[in-house]
């Protein structure tokens, strides 16, 4: 992981591995969390968190949310949305099964469309 920076594994006690890991496993989650969630979540208390985001390089916990935060930003912006709906990466019999699929939609003269109503409780 990027934000993990350059860290010697072998540097750390294996209190601080456990919390990169689950830094590493929730990177997602970083923003949100606090730093007691992280301690209680890894077994490890709140100093054991800080002296690693110390030797990650940064001067607090929440200067590493906000350069987390920023750097899933930046990832989020630059994202290529239209290779999400390209063909590329699904099995090529699937594709051919939803061209198919589509040919005869578009061949239809009536399309009825069923619901159960489950939708609405999500």
């Amino acid at each position: 992981m990027a934000f993990l920076g350059k860290v010697d594994f072998m540097t750390l006690s294996e209190t601080e591995r456990v919390i990169y890991r689950y830094l590493s496993d929730n990177y997602e989650k970083i923003p949100i969390l606090h730093i007691r969630d992280i301690a209680q979540e890894s077994h490890a208390g709140t100093s054991s968190v800080m002296r690693l985001i110390k030797k990650l390089g940064y001067t607090s916990y929440p200067v590493f949310q906000a350069f987390i935060q920023e750097k899933q930003r930046e990832t989020f912006l630059n994202m290529d949305y239209f290779d999400l709906l390209s063909t590329k990466g699904y099995p090529k019999e699937l594709v051919e099964k939803c061209q198919d699929l589509v040919f005869e939609i578009l061949r239809s003269k009536i399309i009825v469309f069923l619901g159960l109503g489950s939708s609405g409780s999500i």
